[in-house]
């Protein structure tokens, strides 16, 4: 049902951006930024191949990772997962561990196997998420707050979720998101629309396409589910167009799909 919008956490570890790998995943980032999605994934290509002729490991992990979380987000879940099937454990520092966790917990989110989201967080520990970026920590939270909101465990998500916005403080428009997602998986439609509709606003002031053409295609379900029909239809047709726009075929799919 409700689907996390995209973050690619490559962003928050470091690279070493005078090599050429480096520069080829600054130039992803740039794409991405830019709505760029089909252009960001094949710099990532590049960089993945330059990583391998660096001989560095570590950065082959992390472009691998993003690799996958873009993959995830186009909705292409199997090669997502084989992606992060070959990134090398025993050569990641620390933080990239709990990326490759985190991108893992939101591929199983994705895929709606909230269970085994839960079971893959428990192996970090505190310790770890300690030493990882504050953005990574905050949406590490994210994603096992959904998870058990969509297990129905509210009381132990609320708590999960308190840790996610004091990582998450300098990004609102993320908080009011993770929070419109929340309320959406307890049915709360209501609380759950004007969240996404004040989220969806800093989405656009920050031109992250991606997350307002989202947020289009979580509030026509609202709609839908509200018997509000010519609302949803808007939603849909708008959103499917964002997404054809940024070369996401999949995501422009799914939102036609649903239109009555």
């Amino acid at each position: 049902m409700v689907r996390n919008g995209v973050i690619l956490i490559f962003l928050a570890l470091s690279f070493s951006w005078s090599s050429e790998s480096g520069s080829l995943a600054y130039r992803a980032q740039k794409s991405l930024a830019a709505g760029k999605w089909a252009k960001s994934y094949m710099q990532l290509e590049k960089a993945l191949l330059a990583t391998r002729k660096e001989s560095d490991l570590l950065a082959e992990g992390r472009v691998l990772i993003a690799m996958a979380q873009i993959r995830t987000q186009s909705l292409d879940f199997v090669l997502a997962d084989s992606l992060l099937s070959i990134v090398r454990i025993n050569e990641l520092d620390t933080s990239s561990l709990v990326a490759l966790t985190y991108a893992k917990m939101a591929l199983f989110n994705a895929q709606e196997r909230y269970r085994e989201c839960i079971d893959l967080s428990e192996g970090v520990s505190k310790e770890m998420l300690r030493l990882a970026p504050d953005l990574l920590q905050g949406n590490f939270w994210s994603e096992k707050a959904l998870a058990l909101t969509a297990l129905k465990k509210n009381d132990e998500a609320n708590l999960i979720f308190k840790n996610a916005k004091k990582e998450l403080s300098q990004n609102k428009g993320k908080v009011l998101f993770v929070e419109a997602q929340l309320a959406h998986f307890r049915g709360e439609l209501s609380i759950a629309d004007s969240l996404y509709a004040e989220s969806g606003s800093w989405a656009i002031k920050l031109n992250n396409t991606y997350v307002s053409a989202a947020i289009l295609f979580y509030r026509a379900q609202i709609a839908l589910q509200q018997k509000r029909e010519s609302v949803a239809v808007d939603y849909l047709k708008r959103s499917a167009q964002a997404f054809e726009l940024m070369g996401l075929p999949n995501n422009q799919r799914r939102s036609e799909s649903l239109i009555p």
